[in-house]
């Protein structure tokens, strides 16, 4: 991949970060110097943690089973970032400039590519239930109620059995990518998955709460 002109901007900037809050203070977070080196910190600091845990608020359950991952362009850096190692448990400005050095072509996609994953755990009772999901968004912001489609669905089109499973015995994931500009101005959101002769799957999302 042909590498950007501003990363080497953005390094020699977190060479000065000195202090990093594992988490920002604010909601669904844009990718600034300063943010992104937060990400790497704090995916350095917590590799090998519950997926649940790792990823807070981004982790959310819904009816029947469901279960909803949210990877936001700062969520996709930090797990990055915690798949490098280093010694010991808190990461020092040095380490976590030389994690970005190291991850800085992942980092250059997601700065330039910035999306919203939805990554959604459905149970049903047919092997090819999943790929009958449709996705969409209802949110507001801004004053505005607002209807957003995906860029890219990846629905799994062979469901894994459960045979000891008395009921929904068929699990799978299916993937939803939303632009990061349509989703991050909204105050709350509702992602809903629908389709024919399938039960509706909704997760309501607090925008302010997710990172």
């Amino acid at each position: 991949m042909t590498h950007r002109p501003f990363i080497p901007f953005l390094l020699l900037l977190s060479l000065v970060i000195t202090v990093i809050g594992p988490w920002p203070a604010y909601g669904m977070v844009k990718l600034t110097d300063r943010t992104i080196s937060e990400a790497v910190k704090y995916g350095m600091e917590n590799r090998g943690l519950p997926r649940s845990t790792f990823l807070g608020s981004n982790w959310i359950e819904g009816q029947n089973g469901a279960l909803l991952n949210i990877y936001t362009p700062y969520m996709d850096i930090a797990r990055t970032a915690s798949k490098r190692k280093f010694k010991g448990s808190v990461a020092s400005p040095e380490a976590v400039s030389k994690t970005r050095k190291a991850i800085v072509q992942d980092i250059d996609y997601i700065y330039l590519h910035p999306s919203v994953k939805f990554i959604v755990s459905l149970y049903g009772n047919s092997s090819d239930f999943a790929k009958k999901y449709y996705a969409v968004i209802e949110g507001v912001g801004n004053g505005r109620n607002r209807t957003i489609y995906p860029t890219k669905s990846i629905p799994q089109y062979l469901a894994d059995e459960d045979k000891s499973a008395a009921i929904l015995p068929y699990s799978a994931i299916n993937t939803y990518h939303f632009k990061y500009d349509d989703i991050a101005p909204l105050d709350e959101f509702t992602l809903k998955l629908y389709g024919k002769e399938i039960e509706p799957v909704t997760f309501r999302v607090n925008n302010h709460r997710i990172q």
